[in-house]
């Protein structure tokens, strides 16, 4: 934008300063004043050429200035109208989703679950179609591919999106997995053993601590803490990579969700090829792990039904 501002600029000055070298009796200001109207197709006609070299030279300004505002008409239709093809299929598919919709009187409470679903079920559609293109290739290009389409995706995790090591970030990649969950299942569940990290990269997650996980009062009543709600770019189960010890809450999906799994095992063996990029990754994890703990609030208590039991309440 501000390079065409000093375009426009320079080019007022000197259509201008041309027609105040042809046009005597007028100075810079009436000059730059001409200019402006005639380019802009304003023309007021106050400030017209006497001589038969400025007619000329008039004439001139006029045709540039129908070419400069056709120019800028179709450079900002084009801004305005250009979309990128994956977006404008996933626009289109939306939009005849939510006819489709509001034709069949869906309530509202099952749209937002509709909605919530719609993006990983486009983007699945997208890489499926991707997927499709690689699958003729040959296998080297395929996979190398594939491994630049994970490291895109660990970008989206604050946690990756400074490590420079390109090289590192592809063997990270190699021992990832991708997984999806649908709204309202656990993904991980509290008192689990099981030594593994999670990177949300769509979805929301709500950590979930039951209250008495063995019933040892015998009421039957398994109440539940919501002790936070993970976004995006957020990732739990970290501590399992660097101690073996419980898992000290359920991650319960609200909507569904997309995840890339890191185990210990994957964890350790990265660590043995890329030393010095783990050490950077295990010290974003431990900072954003005390950032989480001292920007966290009072959990939200939220009461579980006493007719089911441990298994299904820590899924809620």
């Amino acid at each position: 934008f501000m390079s065409f501002c000093c375009f426009m600029l320079l080019t007022m000055h000197a259509l201008g300063c041309i027609f105040w070298g042809i046009e005597d009796s007028y100075g810079y200001e009436e000059s730059l004043y001409w200019a402006v109207a005639t380019v802009t197709s304003v023309g007021y006609g106050d400030v017209v050429p006497h001589t038969t070299a400025g007619r000329v030279y008039v004439c001139f300004a006029m045709f540039f200035g129908v070419m400069m505002l056709s120019t800028m008409t179709a450079f900002a239709t084009s801004f305005l109208t250009d979309k990128d093809k994956l977006q404008e299929e996933e626009d289109t598919k939306k939009q005849m989703m939510f006819a489709m919709l509001e034709y069949y009187d869906v309530p509202w409470s099952v749209q937002k679950e509709v909605i919530a679903a719609v993006p990983a079920l486009l983007e699945a559609d997208n890489e499926a179609e991707f997927k499709k293109m690689t699958a003729k290739m040959p296998p080297f290009v395929a996979q190398k591919l594939e491994n630049y389409i994970n490291v895109k995706m660990l970008r989206q995790v604050p946690v990756f999106a400074d490590i420079e090591d390109i090289d590192a970030l592809l063997d990270l990649s190699r021992a990832l997995t991708q997984q999806f969950f649908p709204a309202g299942e656990a993904i991980t569940e509290q008192g689990a053993r099981d030594r593994a990290m999670h990177f949300i990269i769509r979805g929301v997650v709500e950590l979930v601590v039951l209250l008495d996980p063995d019933d040892e009062d015998g009421d039957g009543n398994f109440e539940a803490v919501v002790i936070g709600t993970l976004a995006p770019g957020s990732f739990f189960g970290e501590e399992t990579l660097f101690e073996e010890r419980e898992r000290p809450a359920t991650a319960q999906t609200i909507s569904v969700v997309e995840v890339l799994k890191l185990t210990y095992e994957a964890f350790s063996a990265f660590q043995a090829t890329h030393p010095r990029t783990s050490t950077i990754i295990s010290d974003s994890l431990r900072k954003q792990q005390l950032h989480r703990a001292l920007d966290g609030g009072q959990p939200a208590e939220r009461p579980v039904n006493p007719l089911i039991g441990p298994a299904v309440a820590s899924a809620v």
